[in-house]
């Protein structure tokens, strides 16, 4: 039993939602090449079925602060829960278990975000998103499809 009394639900075996794109690499800012974003779709998808989550990846090279009208952290948490939201994402059902990295390269305004729902809003503690930013930070310059793999792979190892 959950904390509240509820049963903890099982996992899905398959995914459950149909409401949501099958797309989860939005490469708004053309980081990546065409042959990385599908390695990272591909990645994504085992990852997917072994965890039972979905994991988007939206990348932007945007004044986020102008577009949302706020400061950089409520704007970019705002334009995150907003990409997952409107698209339905979750594994299980709409809105449900999965979880969106945002990452801006506009200038002055670069960073990441991520946003987690259903099941996974309270599995990752701000120790663990801390060390999957530095690890990321630590690639991104060089080698973003790398860094964006080892984002999918410590998400999915958590």
């Amino acid at each position: 039993d959950d904390d509240d009394g509820s049963a903890d639900k099982a996992l899905p075996t398959e995914r459950e939602n149909t409401e949501s794109p099958e797309e989860r690499v939005f490469d708004y800012a053309d980081v990546l090449t065409d042959e990385e974003e599908e390695l990272l779709r591909e990645y994504i998808a085992a990852y997917e079925d072994r965890c039972a989550m979905d994991i988007v990846i939206a990348i932007l090279d945007e004044d986020i602060e102008e577009e949302m009208d706020a400061d950089w952290e409520d704007a970019m948490q705002e334009y995150a829960e907003d990409c997952y939201d409107d698209n339905k994402f979750g594994y299980d059902e709409p809105y449900g278990d999965g979880v969106l990295l945002l990452d801006n390269w506009y200038s002055g305004q670069a960073g990441s975000w991520i946003t987690t729902s259903g099941r996974l809003a309270d599995e990752y503690s701000q120790e663990d998103l801390d060390m999957i930013f530095d690890v990321m930070f630590s690639q991104i310059e060089e080698d973003p499809f790398t860094a964006y793999s080892s984002f999918v792979y410590m998400i999915a190892e958590y």
